[in-house]
């Protein structure tokens, strides 16, 4: 029996989702939510480059509440309370890439009301994504197992967003192009929410590896362009924001013993004075033994972290339907795998090689 599965969002991550759902043999398209009015009555499979399948997006959240779902990918991109603990008291359990990615480290009555949700729906919630999720979250735990002893845990993340899929975020949110100003954390509402959210990953890291530490501190450095460029039908003009390197960590006596490091640009040119990790995601575990582990994406594709965080939520459908009720995280949850979905019929190991 497959699981009957709603897309709530069809942005960039969300569209991917929709493949992805749609490409899954265990599970079963039912219901999609979409934002934009001119999406509204298409149909889903077309919204996200497929064959028409037979389900038609709509901007009706009452529609979605109503339907008869076991699980809701719920991937705008900023999420809404109100709107999750409903689905969660409906009955449907969440996976998101919107929030939620250390529960504890949420203010109690925002986490009280999703555990109360969860009860009364007999439901589940679990966030994920790349970075915040997989990268500094799930890789990181599976590396403590090598470990006898961790005395520091750092992950980097070098990206490039010029050759990220959509310059509206890269411009108007994450305010590459804009004077110091509007980029700096004081100012920048989106960059806080952001911040929150790898705060949180730093959180679950230091409570899956049981390291005590005394608090948390953000720090935020700003390059400026020297020249004038065009990129993406934008002008980059001199003195505004081209470099943002973001430092998130856990302290112990005042020292860092958990980071989660940023250093995203745009353009060729990259700060000289920064650090010189390669492009992509670096996770270094000092301590007994210490161990680095670098990875990144086929950089010709543009979509490849937008489909990797797609596909880890949903990925997370199948055992997050099969979970107790609760507020899920990867330490409640079992290892999350990929699924074949090729040609030919999907087969479990063991009955594939009985005699």
């Amino acid at each position: 029996m497959a699981y009957r599965v709603v897309q709530w969002a069809t942005g960039g991550v969300g569209r991917e989702a929709l493949r992805g759902i749609l490409s899954d043999p265990r599970l079963e398209l039912t219901g999609a939510l979409v934002y934009d009015a001119q999406k509204h009555g298409k149909d889903a499979g077309l919204l996200c480059g497929l064959p028409p399948a037979g389900v038609l997006a709509t901007q009706s959240k009452d529609a979605i509440f109503a339907l008869d779902a076991d699980c809701v990918c719920y991937t705008p991109r900023e999420h809404d309370l109100a709107d999750v603990c409903r689905l969660l008291e409906s009955g449907k359990n969440v996976v998101t890439t919107a929030f939620l990615f250390h529960p504890d480290s949420m203010a109690s009555g925002d986490l009280r009301r999703l555990e109360l949700a969860c009860q009364r729906g007999g439901s589940s919630v679990h966030g994920t994504g790349i970075n915040p999720g997989f990268v500094g979250d799930e890789l990181v735990l599976a590396l403590s197992g090598l470990s006898r002893r961790i005395d520091h845990v750092k992950i980097t993340e070098r990206a490039n967003w010029s050759r990220y899929g959509s310059p509206r975020i890269t411009f108007d949110l994450v305010r590459f192009g804009h004077p110091p100003h509007e980029a700096e954390l004081r100012n920048h509402a989106h960059a806080r929410v952001m911040s929150d959210l790898f705060l949180q990953s730093v959180g679950l890291v230091a409570q899956g590896i049981g390291m005590c530490v005394d608090g948390t501190r953000t720090l935020q450095q700003l390059d400026l362009a020297d020249r004038e460029f065009d990129l993406a039908g934008h002008t980059v003009r001199r003195g505004t924001v081209t470099g943002q390197w973001y430092r998130w960590q856990a302290l112990r006596g005042g020292e860092p013993v958990i980071e989660v490091e940023a250093l995203w640009t745009i353009g060729e040119r990259y700060p000289q004075q920064w650090p010189q990790p390669p492009p992509g995601w670096t996770v270094a575990v000092k301590g007994e033994p210490s161990m680095q582990l670098t990875f990144d994406f086929d950089r010709s594709s543009p979509t490849a972290a937008t489909i990797a965080t797609a596909m880890h939520a949903v990925h997370s459908i199948v055992p997050l339907c099969e979970a107790a009720p609760g507020v899920k995280t990867f330490l409640g949850l079992p290892l999350i795998a990929g699924a074949h979905t090729g040609v030919g019929t999907r087969m479990p190991w063991g009955r594939r090689f009985r005699h």
